[in-house]
């Protein structure tokens, strides 16, 4: 695992990134929270990443030491490729010499069984006299096909012919029904996504009344610059507006789960025309959703990862006020909590 990963950021990731990422490891693992025995191991992990990746110069010599043990890499695999074609080269070859000497012994011994046979017959019609043998119908049925080798030739052309059409047509009938299949199956797992869940889920929930995700670390970490160097107000966190929100998570969830709600984020987002505030509310409760669903034991989405929704909603919102960062993150904060909250009662109700 190399630094980048620690961090769990990209390789081409900006420092902004970089020291949300930290901020929320730091948080996250920090030994009064963390309770496992390897939170100092983990921490000094994550300060000696963080420490080597915000700095440009020893950042640029990680970088270069990445592209060399790369290159190291693929070297070593190219070569385990090229010794073990040459070793699949070296067995061919001996197969196939080991194949001709055989082919030249057995080849040896039916010319001279052929010889002992033309002896043998030979013999025979020395004592056999000319007007009679046995073998008389063979050698007219061997002479008819002889006779007869032009026409042989054109029908196994048919035949050939026949076979390589058949072949085609039904290759022809198996993509036709493919695509029909595929199609079909298609349209049903749109329609089916099981991302969301279940109905059994109801007795995971009855059971563990307080289920909720793992909190969100706020990256109070967010660097100020001139376009939010001036202390404004950011709207007021809506309850109903949070509940309208959460609502819409729940109904295209049920119609197209997770691939539905990743959708829906990215075009709110993009339309110049969408309240901001309102895409900043259904992706809080996606999040929710989806880290219910992952403690419920489905697979976790690389979309709804705390970074990235750190990032998507700094870019997306935040960053088109004029605010100082104590001023997001008391805000991104209260969003969370009357948004997880709304959410966390909504599931209750329906699964309850």
């Amino acid at each position: 695992m190399n630094l980048y990963e620690i961090l769990h950021v990209s390789q081409d990731a900006p420092e902004e990134i970089i020291k949300l990422a930290y901020k929320g490891l730091a948080q996250k693992y920090h030994p009064d929270r963390y309770k496992g025995n390897d939170a100092n191991e983990i921490m000094v992990k994550i300060r000696d990443a963080y420490e080597t990746l915000i700095d440009p110069i020893k950042r640029k010599n990680y970088d270069q030491f990445l592209a060399e043990q790369a290159q190291r890499k693929w070297q070593q695999e190219e070569d385990i490729k090229k010794k073990e074609q040459e070793e699949f080269i070296r067995a061919q070859r001996a197969a196939f010499e080991q194949k001709n000497k055989t082919d030249s012994t057995s080849k040896s011994n039916e010319q001279t069984q052929e010889t002992d046979s033309k002896s043998f017959k030979m013999n025979i019609s020395i004592d056999v006299p000319n007007n009679f043998s046995i073998f008389s119908p063979f050698f007219k049925f061997k002479n008819w096909i002889i006779d007869n080798k032009e026409n042989f030739k054109n029908l196994g052309m048919v035949l050939i012919g026949s076979v390589i059409l058949l072949t085609l047509v039904i290759m022809m009938l198996d993509n036709l029904g493919r695509s029909s299949t595929d199609s079909i199956s298609q349209n049903n797992y749109d329609q089916t996504v099981e991302t969301d869940l279940p109905d059994d889920e109801s007795i995971l929930l009855t059971e563990e009344p307080e289920l909720e995700p793992e909190p969100v670390n706020i990256p109070s970490t967010y660097i100020d610059s001139p376009l939010n160097s001036e202390v404004t107000n950011l709207p007021e966190i809506n309850s109903v507006d949070i509940r309208n929100a959460a609502n819409q998570v729940l109904k295209i969830s049920e119609e197209s789960g997770l691939m539905g709600l990743n959708a829906y984020i990215q075009n709110c987002y993009s339309l110049p025309t969408q309240d901001k505030l309102h895409c900043l509310y259904f992706d809080i409760a996606s999040k929710y959703y989806h880290d219910a669903g992952v403690q419920a034991g489905f697979p976790a989405e690389e979309f709804f990862n705390n970074s990235i929704i750190f990032e998507r909603v700094i870019q997306n919102y935040y960053d088109s006020y004029q605010v100082s960062s104590e001023v997001i993150e008391q805000h991104l904060e209260d969003a969370l909590k009357e948004t997880n909250s709304t959410m966390h009662g909504l599931l209750m109700e329906k699964y309850s």
